[in-house]
Order: C-alpha cells, then structure tokens, then sequence
C-alpha cells in the first residue's frame, strides 16, 4: 500500500479530548456526502492536524482542540 501522500503531524506528547469524536464527525459527514473514503479519511485527519496546530502553543487552553477556528476556514473555502 502507498502511504506516501498520507497526512502526517511529528509525534506530540499531548493529548486532546474530543479528537476521535470530530474525526468521526467529519467521516460521517463525508460519507453522507457521498466522498470516497480515501478522500474522507485525509480529510479527517488534515481537520484533527490542523485543529492541533492551532492549539498546541496555546498554553491558555486547557481542554480539546480549538476546531472552532479550523471549522470556520473549512466553511469559508
């Protein structure tokens, strides 16, 4: 199998609650919107990278991720 354009974030040494819930989330949603799952997938876990990214260096947030943020550039595309 070619993992080779597979999304990837380095390894973290965090953890963040709610994650598998908006992965899942937006697995639903695509398959529901007829994508196929490779798409579903790498669009999945771009959402959970992005959504880390946007919270790692925020030492005020204490809980979850911010997917808020992500969500609202996603619309806006």
């Amino acid at each position: 199998s070619d993992n080779n354009d597979a999304p990837t974030i380095g390894s973290i040494n965090q953890s963040y609650h709610g994650t598998g819930d908006i992965f899942s989330s937006i697995i639903i949603a695509d398959i529901l919107n007829k994508k196929s799952i490779k798409a579903t997938l790498h669009h999945a876990t771009d959402f959970i990278i992005d959504c880390i990214e946007k919270t790692i260096d925020d030492d005020n947030h204490r809980y979850g991720v911010k997917f808020e943020d992500v969500l609202k550039e996603e619309i806006n595309e």
